[in-house]
């Protein structure tokens, strides 16, 4: 009864998390519990008659008013990349006649898609840079993200705690932590030491979201938004969306349609979008359920999806990218600056940013109060440095500052 209450209200209010994750049964065309294949899988073992149960998990976490409040400092991808022209038609399926894409992978009955999606871009983006020795594992990078986001051993994960894991943590490879479904759910660290130890070679300098541009504001062109970043870095963008009943509907086949405006919200998925071809206006992606359709694993899905109703009233979507060195293609004459963010001109000397600009990347990267206010008290110094202030005074007025707003934080409190 407790779980049919949930399922109301989540359909009442779907930008509401009340199930963190959900199993859709294929059989009974319905959300069910965690538990429902496994009973119907003992009641078939009393009766071999009964046709048995499959379905299809989510577990991507709809962002609380605490993750959107992180996820907007979080630069846009168009702030490090430059808008090109770009072909009608790409995918990393193809790139000189080679395949750049992790491969299909299922995360069975699990509510770990979060982790396959980020297996799929950072698999994607090593294969570009041609030093990877072995896939991803998702198993890390679903139970990492549980733990830093505090809920270990729940159900599902939020994308941005498996970007953060990626950005500070890494990711190790399969062969450290083999992702089987249900096999370690629920664990960190993991049993093997060795595993956090390769992980370390596998971190990301930083991360982007696809979502948004510059300004902060949604995505003028959504679209172009994720096209940018697989062309010029050649790697998969992590996709966070709703899962409404039309495009489970539509998962055999492979090609989804775009959801009407009153379709209902299944539940949150992640995964990969690799190509698209502007003569069918659609977006290629890949899928964590197995080669479950006529596709082999993948889909596509219409560009309108991005901006569709359905999307909308569940909270729209989360896209990201992960940056690394290898992964930022500059144009000729020109070589990516990791401190700055941005691609600058071979045997130039990087020209400092006015104060303005620093306490904007400041406040992007902050995440806790004390951060910000850090970030306050950096700038007032840039102020009167620029004024020709002696450092000692700001210094002076700058710990001022930082023991009046120590006094405030502790007055909150």
């Amino acid at each position: 009864m407790k779980y049919l209450v949930k399922r109301v209200l989540h359909g009442l209010y779907p930008s509401v998390r009340l199930l963190p994750s959900i199993h859709y049964c294929l059989e009974c065309g319905r959300l069910v519990p965690s538990d429902h294949f496994v009973k119907e899988g003992i009641k078939r073992a009393y009766d071999p008659s009964r046709a048995a149960h499959t379905g299809h998990p989510f577990g991507r976490r709809f962002p609380d008013r605490k993750y959107r409040s992180a996820i907007s400092k979080i630069p846009s991808i168009m702030s490090v990349i430059p808008r090109v022209e770009l072909p009608s038609e790409f995918t990393l399926t193809n790139v000189d006649g080679g395949d750049l894409t992790a491969p299909v992978d299922d995360q069975g009955s699990e509510g770990s898609c979060v982790g396959h999606g980020l297996r799929g871009m950072k698999g994607s983006q090593e294969r570009c840079s041609g030093t990877w020795s072995g896939d991803p594992s998702a198993r890390f990078g679903y139970n990492l993200s549980q733990y830093l986001g505090g809920y270990l051993g729940q159900e599902g994960a939020n994308m941005l705690d498996a970007m953060n894991g990626l950005l500070t943590f890494g990711i190790c490879r399969e062969k450290f932590w083999e992702s089987i479904p249900n096999v370690d759910a629920g664990k960190w660290p993991p049993d093997n030491p060795d595993a956090l130890e390769d992980a370390e070679n596998f971190k990301i300098e930083s991360f982007a979201d696809c979502a948004k541009d510059p300004d902060g504001s949604p995505a003028r062109d959504p679209v172009d938004n994720i096209k940018q970043p697989i062309y010029q870095m050649l790697g998969a963008v992590d996709m966070g969306t709703p899962w409404t009943q039309s495009m489970m509907n539509d998962w055999p086949l492979g090609d989804l349609r775009l959801p009407p405006d009153n379709d209902s919200i299944l539940g949150g998925h992640s995964y990969t979008i690799h190509g698209w071809s502007d003569s069918a206006g659609r977006f290629r992606f890949r899928n964590s359920w197995g080669k479950t359709n006529l596709l082999g694993g993948d889909g596509t899905m219409p560009y309108g999806i991005l901006t569709s109703r359905s999307w909308q009233k569940a909270g729209g979507y989360e896209a990201y990218k992960s940056i690394d060195l290898s992964s930022v293609i500059c144009p000729d004459g020109y070589h990516w600056k990791a401190s700055q963010r941005e691609c600058i001109l071979d045997g130039a000397t990087p020209q400092p940013k006015g104060c303005p600009e620093l306490f904007q990347s400041c406040m992007m990267a902050a995440t806790t109060f004390n951060q910000e206010i850090t970030c306050i008290v950096d700038f007032l110094i840039c102020l009167f440095e620029s004024l020709g202030t002696p450092m000692s005074v700001a210094k002076s007025i700058g710990k001022s500052k930082k023991a009046k707003s120590a006094t405030l934080k502790i007055t909150e409190e």
